[in-house]
């Protein structure tokens, strides 16, 4: 009965099926009568009149699943009814159908066309109306389109023969210019060397990507050999850098260039502060916990910067300044955090090493002077009060040998030395002043344990161990290689002296002082033995201009 087909309807895309409205014009004369006499049977209700259409709608929803012969209709007839609630929303947008959707409705119209109004019936003839036209516009085109191309083969092929004569040139063209601009490139990231490390990297990764040329090629093998173990550079393109400090999380770094300037960097946010560090600054440390900045500047103060608080602002704390600075304004040496970062010391030439409390600025001892006419280069905080320095003659140049004293720190006296007037190089000591670490130049590195009785724990055998060296914009970067090792062309073995490979010239003895002191570190076993040694400093006068990051 398509009486009760029309009294059902779908949303569309939707599953349930809900009551739907039919108006009588829609209905037709007989399927109305029927509406009427179920009307009065209370399963419809007729709505509308004076002067509103009138339509037939169920009573209640609840029919469809309780009236047997209407659930059984619904049920044979779902997929129609949900075909037609997507028909009539597209006749409500006004959207003709194309496609798939339209080949559906042709077979819809054919099956159940009465079943539709005219206005759906007419929606559908529009549609394969326009389909009609689109083919026969298709048609056109596809016959122009052939006329066309027929007209076109013979310019085609002249044309192809004119492009490859020209594709040939200019790609000899291209080449040319490209090798010219990969070699200019190549010039100018050796000549930003010094200026940028990740601009020069740049040029050089863009003279390869150019043409690879052998000058390209050099230039990016040069960049690939200098940053290979680096993982981030985190400072570059700004005034050399002359000393960095690290906090022990390796999250905060200080930065102090030869302009004086001191900036802090906080590692992974990009973040750059002054950390309370005015310029002029000459070296630069950092607390453990990276929370104090401390700098030493070319005239002799020494202030820390203290932070942040809740404001994000950093506390200058004055510790050197006024009339010591008046009476002694030379620079301080060294500038070192205990492992606390509660105390910091400060060599300073012509006085000694001062110590503070780094949160209130107060002097913890006295001045701890090193014998006359000598000067602290280094100090470092010892276990049980101590300070140990490493002392260098009054006048000599940076790099030069010394000698290692060691003081108690709430009387100021120096120890009897364990070390007596053995000269010695580079020298590191351990965060909790436990264990120093010095090398000889006779190629032996020494590791000394300095709890109580400073004593010697063990050292390197120089037979077994030679030492290749080359000099960088800081330091000597030392390490420890098999005896057997040949030197490269760029560093030949020295002939004064069967265990050093260094970049002095062939033939030559090695220097006993380097102006770019050397970090040295052992990957030997170490074996009882503690014979004088000499090395050359650690501090260098030449500097990077990039702070970057080592895996």
């Amino acid at each position: 009965m398509r009486l009760l087909t029309e009294l059902v309807r779908f949303l569309p895309g939707g599953d349930v099926p809900m009551r739907n409205a039919l108006r009588q014009e829609e209905a037709g004369e007989e399927r109305w009568r029927i509406a009427t006499a179920l009307a009065q049977r209370r399963l419809l209700v007729l709505r509308g009149g004076s002067g509103e259409p009138v339509s037939a709608e169920l009573a209640h929803e609840a029919l469809i699943g309780a009236w047997k012969r209407l659930e059984e209709r619904v049920r044979q007839d779902r997929k129609f009814l949900a075909w037609r609630a997507d028909l009539r929303h597209d006749v409500e947008r006004g959207q003709l159908l194309e496609g798939e959707p339209l080949a559906t409705a042709e077979r819809w119209l054919a099956q159940r066309g009465p079943a539709l109004t005219g206005t759906e019936r007419h929606f559908i003839d529009r549609s394969v109306g326009r389909r009609a036209a689109q083919e026969e516009l298709a048609k056109r085109r596809v016959r122009q389109k052939r006329g066309f191309i027929g007209g076109l083969a013979v310019l085609t092929v002249l044309a192809l023969v004119a492009s490859g004569l020209f594709v040939w040139r200019n790609a000899e063209l291209g080449g040319q210019l490209r090798r010219a601009a990969s070699q200019q490139l190549a010039t100018q990231a050796e000549q930003l060397d010094d200026v940028s490390v990740v601009t020069s990297a740049l040029f050089a990764g863009a003279a390869y990507r150019t043409a690879q040329e052998p000058a390209a090629r050099t230039a990016l093998i040069r960049q690939y050999l200098r940053l290979r173990h680096v993982e981030r550079v985190v400072w570059d393109d700004h005034a050399p850098v002359r000393d960095v400090a690290m906090s022990e999380d390796g999250r905060r770094i200080n930065v102090g260039m030869t302009s004086g300037d001191a900036v802090g960097l906080t590692l992974g946010t990009d973040e750059v502060r002054d950390r309370g560090l005015p310029s002029g600054s000459r070296i630069v440390a950092l607390s453990p916990d990276g929370r104090i900045s401390a700098r030493a500047s070319v005239s002799g103060k020494v202030s820390l910067g203290i932070g942040p608080d809740a404001d994000g602002r950093w506390r200058t704390v004055v510790l050197r300044d006024g009339d010591a600075v008046r009476a002694n304004a030379r620079a301080a040496t060294d500038l070192r955090f205990d492992d606390t970062g509660r105390r910091v010391l400060a060599a300073q030439p012509g006085e000694g090493v001062l110590v503070w409390e780094s949160q209130t600025g107060r002097r913890l001892g006295g001045t701890l002077r090193p014998p006359k006419g000598w000067q602290t280069a280094q100090a470092w905080f010892g276990p049980q009060g101590t300070v140990i320095g490493r002392i260098t003659q009054e006048g000599a140049a940076e790099g030069a040998q010394g000698r290692l004293v060691r003081w108690n720190l709430a009387d100021g006296l120096r120890d009897p030395s364990p070390w007596g007037t053995d000269l010695t190089g580079p020298v590191t000591v351990s965060g909790d002043g436990r264990t120093l670490v010095r090398c000889t130049a006779d190629g032996m590195l020494q590791s000394w344990d300095l709890t109580g009785t400073p004593r010697c724990a063990g050292s390197t055998a120089p037979g077994n161990w030679a030492w290749s060296a080359r000099c960088t914009c800081r330091a000597w970067t030392a390490r420890a290689v098999s005896s057997s090792t040949r030197c490269s062309a760029s560093a030949p073995r020295s002939a004064g002296s069967g265990s050093w490979c260094s970049t002095w010239p062939r033939g030559a003895p090695p220097p006993s002082t380097c102006p770019h002191p050397p970090s040295r570190t052992s990957r030997s076993p170490v074996t009882p033995s503690c014979p004088p040694w000499r090395s050359p400093d650690h501090r260098a006068s030449s500097v990077p201009r990039s702070v970057s990051g080592r895996r």
